[in-house]
C-alpha cells in the first residue's frame, strides 16, 4: 500500500528518533505518537540493533519486543522489516508474550 507524503514523514521522523534514541521512551510517551511515527522508530532501534550486533536476529527480537510494547500493528511491522519466515516468528513470539503479560 503506497503512503501519503505525511505518513511517509512521520515514518522517516520515527525513524531518524528510534536511530539517535540512547535509551527506549515510556509507553506513556509512545500512546501520543501516531502509528507511522511509532513504526519508524521501532524500525530505526531495530536498524542500529542489527548494526551493532552485526544479526538480523537481534533486530528482529529488538523490532518484536518495542512494536509489540508501542502497539504496532504486527502485520505493518513485519512487512517493513521484509524479513526472512525464521526471523518473523521471533516478532510474531514478542507480540505472543507480550499479550500474556498484560
Amino acid at each position: 500500500m503506497e503512503k501519503t507524503t505525511s505518513e511517509r514523514a512521520l515514518l522517516d521522523l520515527g525513524f531518524e528518533q528510534g536511530i539517535e534514541a540512547t535509551e527506549d521512551p515510556s509507553e506513556l510517551e509512545m500512546t501520543s505518537r501516531v502509528p507511522q511515527y511509532r513504526l519508524g522508530f521501532v524500525l530505526g532501534r531495530s536498524y542500529v540493533t542489527c548494526v551493532q550486533r552485526a544479526s538480523r536476529t537481534a533486530a528482529a527480537a529488538t523490532a518484536g519486543k518495542l512494536g509489540a510494547r508501542f502497539g504496532v500493528k504486527l502485520d505493518d511491522l513485519i512487512e517493513a522489516l521484509g524479513l526472512p519466515d525464521e526471523l518473523r516468528c521471533l516478532i510474531q513470539d514478542a507480540y505472543g508474550e507480550n499479550r500474556t503479560q498484560k
